[in-house]
């Protein structure tokens, strides 16, 4: 509780979300599936795996065949759960030298290495296969618990505030946003106040005040020097994101021009 009311605004905005749990599941299998098909391992053994062909009647050809077949429908997103358990289970106990020449140790080293490195790791990470169970009801209830406990709390504390007429720094930072959300001629006024902006340690950023430089710096010159090893104020809200999504915005303009 102490976090969240420290944090006022994104508390609000992350507790007002609405969740649909079963949409959050589909969205891990779906990232966890994209990881795993574009992984830079996947490609080069699937090369090997439909390259590399044995005599129809060996084994192993059966289970490379098998292997692609798999390969193939995951890539399409088809049947995940029943093509990663063919992958799973891949044995490369079988196959013939006389039926694969010198190319049965390649293909048996990429039938495993595809098992052990990839298949094996995503599905101990249990994203792949991702459903809503008991846990998440539970945490939904939890969720509408907390809601009410912080809305009660932080009301609580908002009276205790008026009434000492005191201000935290948090309520500043949220003032001075909304301010500027909210007034197009507090903004315009400022915008047009300061016309450059130098922004030091900028890995100390949070969402907060990013939003802040942001509207201020619409049409002004904006520099940061950051480093982002050197974020250690994470306990005051600082979000190292706020400098990574900078970044990236930055490299976005640069190539769109």
């Amino acid at each position: 509780m102490a976090t969240l009311l420290d944090d006022p605004l994104m508390a609000e905005r992350s507790l007002n979300q609405q969740i649909d749990w079963s949409e959050l599941a589909q969205q891990l299998r779906d990232r966890a599936l994209e990881d795993l098909v574009n992984h830079p391992q996947w490609r080069e053994l699937k090369d090997i795996l439909t390259s590399n062909i044995g005599k129809p009647e060996d084994k192993l050809e059966a289970i490379r065949q098998g292997t692609v077949s798999a390969i193939l429908s995951l890539e399409n997103g088809d049947n995940i759960s029943e093509n990663m358990q063919v992958l799973y289970k891949i044995d490369i106990r079988y196959g013939s030298k006389k039926n694969w020449g010198e190319n049965i140790q390649t293909v048996k080293d990429a039938l495993k290495a595809l098992r052990e490195e990839l298949v094996k790791p995503s599905l101990n990470e249990n994203l792949i296969n991702a459903e809503v169970g008991e846990a998440d009801h539970k945490l939904a209830e939890m969720l509408a618990a907390l809601k009410e406990a912080y809305r009660e709390v932080k009301d609580h504390l908002q009276k205790l505030k008026w009434q000492g007429r005191v201000l935290t720094f948090a309520d500043l930072e949220i003032g001075a946003l909304t301010a500027l959300q909210n007034n197009p001629t507090i903004q315009l006024y400022y915008q047009q106040r300061w016309r450059s902006f130098l922004v030091d340690e900028f890995q100390d950023t949070n969402p907060i005040q990013g939003e802040i430089l942001e509207l201020l710096t619409q049409t002004a010159d904006l520099t940061i020097v950051g480093d982002k090893k050197q974020s250690i104020y994470g306990f005051r809200r600082a979000d190292i994101g706020v400098l990574i999504n900078l970044e990236n915005a930055l490299l976005i303009i640069r190539e769109m021009r």
